[in-house]
């Protein structure tokens, strides 16, 4: 569905399956001279064009693009913020989390947030995330105990028992009592054996 000036939804033949279920709006002046209409021929998309945009396409599915101007989000009533001074300016608070997407050379200036490490990440060098500065909240540390001997045939490993605290869930107590980092860096481990009798020195 088209609304504004010269600007159309779909490639203006009934039945040809572009533009369905999109819109196109044109928020342009009628002293700006347009030779060939901007459309949307995505399906459910949605195209806000703005000035000057002659002959654009908006061809991706489910997009909503704003092209040509400045947004400003602006919950309270009434508003207070009426005038973006980037490219896109929220007065209030922007939350944001991890779609699992690539870090990959066009999405390369991208931030994402991962609730399990609890770190902020950017898309710096295409085929890698890195952790920005700041770190968890919580710094990342477990404890894990065994209350009863341990025998076997050597070499012999230490299978733990409970856990006194896991931070950020790292410590796999279940399956192979392993400490699994969620965020790259230096970690110290320390551990306290009691025992009698030893015939070979603890690796």
């Amino acid at each position: 569905m088209p609304w504004g000036n010269n600007v159309t939804a779909g490639n203006g033949t009934v039945g040809s399956g572009q533009g369905d279920g999109s819109l196109a709006l044109g928020l342009i002046d009628d002293v700006v001279t347009i030779t060939t209409r901007s459309q949307v021929t995505g399906i459910q998309s949605m195209g806000i064009f703005m000035g000057d945009q002659d002959g654009l396409v908006v061809s991706a599915n489910n997009q909503l693009s704003l092209l040509g101007g400045k947004m400003v989000i602006d919950s309270t009533v009434p508003a207070t913020n009426l005038v973006a001074d980037t490219e896109l300016e929220i007065d209030g608070t922007l939350k944001i989390s991890s779609g699992g997407e690539a870090c990959d050379a066009s999405r390369k200036g991208a931030i994402q947030y991962l609730a399990a490490s609890d770190t902020f990440q950017i898309c710096s060098t295409a085929g890698s995330w890195t952790t920005l500065g700041g770190g968890a909240a919580t710094p990342i540390a477990f404890s894990a105990t065994r209350s009863t001997a341990s025998s076997g045939a050597d070499p012999r490993k230490i299978d733990f028992t409970a856990e006194d605290f896991d931070t950020a869930n790292a410590f796999d107590l279940a399956t192979n009592d392993r400490f699994t980092p969620t965020v790259a860096g230096k970690y110290t481990i320390s551990l306290s054996v009691q025992g009698s009798g030893f015939s070979r020195l603890l690796k």
